[in-house]
């Protein structure tokens, strides 16, 4: 039995304030032509009014489905086939949705986390109520509730994790079986601060990184019996932890990409503990051929098809309508994508591989699908 855990997620960063000297520094023909990769905008929806779209998680069949997390505590589900994009399901809640998830092995199986202390599972087939809720249930008699900010899915949908606000001075990873609502456990030691993130490896169901706004990674071997044994490694950012991302990289050694709330990419080996890459803002606009780094941000990051990491890589100015693609190639960015029709901030991503689509969403609750060539 495992001996303490948890979940959460942070609110977003706000809009810098608009400089309209800051643009591209060379021309538009130029720029085409350095970010050259085709790619096919087949999506621009509004998905909803008066809130940002924080949250994005996709099936991964050619007709598949999109749930959509907003600010509010609303979670909207989408399809997208042959005929368009299509509103299937809406379900609203009374708390901040803080994350979704599709069920791995069933893509009408869904989970929406929520900062009232609950992960909610809803099956689309009966959409009318939910099927299970799974809350904290670690210490009965405390009045005052965990307040949940992230949490992420095994990917053999077994093992829940989630992770908090702090709670008494601590922040916990909490963690369920996902097939019967069960609490089994929880740590405690190793964060001190909000957990903004907890990733499971997308190969090894027993492997979880969390990260914090304490600056600390920490990677945890969940089949082992106690907090203790089950950590492996830490990694200090030197900063607070907005995004991690697994992803392979030579296949001998795991790596993770991390974003910070300073706006930092950094490109970590797990095993040896230590940054193999690192892309502050002035570098950022220098590869993202723009003039001022300070209004440079890190959008969010995916893994394409064919195994490379890409960075979402955006400029404040102008409302957030500069949205562009670095890939990591050797250590190095390489430019590839210029998403001209990009509207706005954005605050999250997805990838589905199997029809080569990337879904963008952000702060003027718009849903983009970009089809790549």
């Amino acid at each position: 039995m495992m001996k303490k855990m948890i979940n959460l997620e942070l609110e977003g960063n706000e809009n810098e304030v608009e400089d309209e000297t800051d643009c591209d520094v060379c021309s538009a023909d130029e720029i085409q032509s350095i970010f050259a990769e085709p790619y096919e905008n087949i999506v621009g929806k509004k998905i909803v009014e008066n809130d940002y779209i924080l949250h994005l998680d996709a099936t991964l069949e050619t007709s598949y489905n999109i749930a959509i997390g907003t600010s509010g505590s609303d979670v909207h589900v989408c399809n997208l086939s042959e005929n368009g994009l299509q509103r299937i399901e809406t379900f609203s809640d009374n708390a901040p949705c803080v994350g979704v998830k599709f069920d791995t092995t069933n893509s009408n199986i869904l989970f929406s986390g929520h900062n009232d202390s609950t992960i909610k599972m809803w099956d689309l087939r009966t959409p009318s109520k939910t099927v299970q809720i799974f809350n904290d249930k670690t210490n009965k008699k405390h009045p005052k509730k965990k307040v949940f900010s992230c949490f992420d899915l095994s990917t053999n949908s077994i093992l829940l994790a989630a992770g908090t606000e702090l709670h008494d001075s601590d922040a916990y990873i909490l963690f369920w079986d996902a097939r019967n609502s069960n609490i089994l456990g929880g740590y405690w030691e190793y964060h001190t601060d909000v957990i903004t993130q907890a990733k499971f490896h997308p190969n090894d169901p027993n492997k979880l990184a969390t990260g914090s706004t304490d600056g600390l990674i920490n990677i945890y071997d969940l089949s082992q019996t106690t907090e203790d044994e089950a950590i492996e490694n830490t990694l200090n950012t030197n900063s607070s932890v907005e995004q991690i991302r697994w992803y392979p990289h030579k296949k001998t050694s795991e790596k993770l990409a991390v974003t910070t709330h300073t706006y930092d990419a950094q490109l970590w080996d797990v095993e040896m503990t230590e940054i193999y890459a690192e892309f502050d803002r002035e570098n950022l606009a220098e590869n993202l051929k723009r003039k001022i780094p300070d209004y440079i941000y890190t959008a969010a990051n995916y893994v394409n098809k064919s195994g490379e990491l890409v960075l979402l890589i955006g400029s404040n100015n102008q409302g957030g309508r500069c949205l562009r693609g670095l890939k990591v190639d050797n250590n190095k960015l390489k430019p590839c994508y210029n998403f001209q029709e990009n509207s706005q901030r954005i605050r999250s991503c997805c990838y589905n591989s199997t029809v080569n689509n990337l879904l963008t969403a952000g702060e003027e609750g718009v849903l983009n699908v970009w089809k790549f060539l």
